[in-house]
């Protein structure tokens, strides 16, 4: 294991303890009859539910009294599902949630990221990474506009270089696949940019989703067409990529999922793929999708959480 390695780890270690900390003090606080922070009781009886990824929702539920005690009482909530008044409205951070810890490992760089939600259009938060030795960045990121389909966000990341981060990603009619685009500038001496677009079919073959983006980073065109598969909170990748004037090449990637309770709501993407700025990396509104909340659903609202809220 090399030093950056090293100084690298320690470095996550430092950065993720006060949040664990921070959150474990928010669980103590926040703990009454709750275990789910999506399910909330309203004053007439009835439950609302605000399902969310990665502190983005755009789905209200609001459940029947009288459908949740039958759910409660014939441990069965698939009928309440539709007895459910399901409202859908424009795209907006959850306040309450966090944090959210992204990692990642390729060959070229590795890095850590913890946000917050800061109000319910904006993330902030801080960013280390070791490439060319360790550097620590200030994050934030605003959603600039927001449809019941589509979300547009400006992000800033200011350390030893200020890199301006714009992106936006729409869900076309039938939801059966989106289109996503990303925009950067960097303050280097080289006045790095990158500008990338593609799009996204899901179950394009069989069970598998087809992506591509083509784009241009720092002057040298590229394009990459993805295979990928889905396994519950998992996903793997299989990528074709090429730049110009070189060969193509094949990549492979996997990217876990999993909540850590008080330690927050984590990603980690590890690949064999160059650390290229593009689209094809960036948020997918493939969960936000109507065909994405039944095993959300499902995984969410059981008699256990409906009765532990309605007590």
């Amino acid at each position: 294991m090399s030093g950056n390695t090293k100084r690298f780890i320690m470095t996550c270690v430092l950065v993720a303890l006060p949040a664990a900390l921070g959150a474990t003090q928010h669980d103590v606080q926040a703990a009454k009859s709750d275990e789910e922070p999506s399910l909330s009781l309203k004053k007439n009886g009835d439950l609302t539910w605000t399902p969310s990824v990665r502190g983005i929702s755009k789905y209200t539920f609001n459940l029947p009294q009288y459908g949740v005690a039958e759910a409660i009482r014939f441990e069965d909530t698939a009928s309440l599902f539709y007895l459910s008044d399901i409202k859908e409205r424009e795209f907006t951070v959850i306040e309450d949630l966090g944090p959210f810890i992204d990692i990642t490992l390729s060959p070229q760089s590795n890095s850590i990221e913890l946000r917050w939600p800061v109000s319910r259009r904006a993330f902030s938060g801080i960013k280390v990474t070791d490439r060319d030795g360790l550097n620590a960045y200030v994050t934030g990121n605003v959603i600039t506009s927001t449809t019941a389909h589509s979300i547009h966000e400006l992000g800033v990341e200011l350390g030893e270089e200020i890199e301006i981060e714009v992106t936006g990603t729409k869900l076309n009619l039938g939801e059966s696949s989106e289109q996503f685009y990303q925009v950067t500038a960097s303050s280097l001496d080289d006045q790095r940019y990158s500008v990338s677009y593609g799009q996204r079919y899901w179950q394009a073959v069989g069970d598998l989703d087809a992506a591509w983006v083509i784009g241009s980073d720092a002057d040298d065109l590229f394009a990459v067409f993805q295979l990928e598969k889905n396994f519950g909170s998992t996903s793997a990748f299989l990528r074709l990529s090429t730049e110009y004037n070189s060969p193509p090449k094949f990549e492979i990637g996997l990217q876990i999922n999993f909540d850590g309770g008080v330690l927050g709501d984590w990603r980690i993407v590890a690949s064999d793929s160059a650390n290229r700025n593009d689209a094809i990396n960036e948020q997918s509104l493939g969960k936000h999708r109507y065909l994405a909340l039944a095993p959300k659903w499902t995984d969410t609202i059981t008699p256990r959480s409906l009765s532990n809220v309605s007590d």
